[in-house]
């Protein structure tokens, strides 16, 4: 299992680098985040019902950093450094790339480095590509943190597992 995850988000890595591709290094890692993150979250549940509860939890948390994150965007009104609109603060990119590097990391230790380090690309990124300032990356990375954190220690998940029970 954890082989698969290692080498989906090599793959997206790869790809967002080739220079086939229009832009710089940093948007190509904003673009590919979600994507990533989604493939992370969802791949126990494809190797069956026995997966469901973890790739649950997975999206829990992320679910909940977007929602924080979503909120706090909608009551500070920051500026982004590009000045493309006032909803800088916090970098949702980078909440959903902690959630999900946490809850991956509870559940394979030995490669938390490589998790956190994506993660803190993706953050690196959205300041690189003139989206956020080094404080949304900042505050992004504790409500992800704190959210994976959050759904990986509740038994039932935060939101998905008491909607469903397994």
């Amino acid at each position: 299992m954890i082989k698969k995850i290692n080498l989906a988000i090599l793959l997206l890595i790869i790809s967002v680098s080739l220079p086939a591709y229009a832009g710089t290094f940093s948007d190509k890692v904003g673009d590919f985040t979600f994507p990533a993150i989604g493939i992370a979250a969802a791949l126990p549940a494809l190797e069956g019902s026995k997966g469901f509860p973890e790739a649950a939890r997975r999206y829990d948390g992320v679910l909940v950093a977007l929602s924080v994150t979503g909120l706090l965007k909608e009551c500070v009104h920051e500026w982004r450094p590009d000045r493309s609109d006032d909803k800088s603060f916090p970098s949702a990119h980078t909440a959903a790339a902690f959630a999900v590097a946490e809850t991956l990391s509870e559940e394979h230790p030995k490669d938390k480095w490589l998790y956190y380090g994506l993660a803190a690309l993706i953050g690196w990124s959205r300041v690189e590509s003139d989206k956020h300032y080094w404080r949304d990356v900042a505050a992004g990375a504790a409500i992800g943190y704190t959210s994976g954190k959050w759904s990986i220690e509740s038994s039932d998940g935060i939101l998905i597992g008491k909607v469903f029970r397994w």
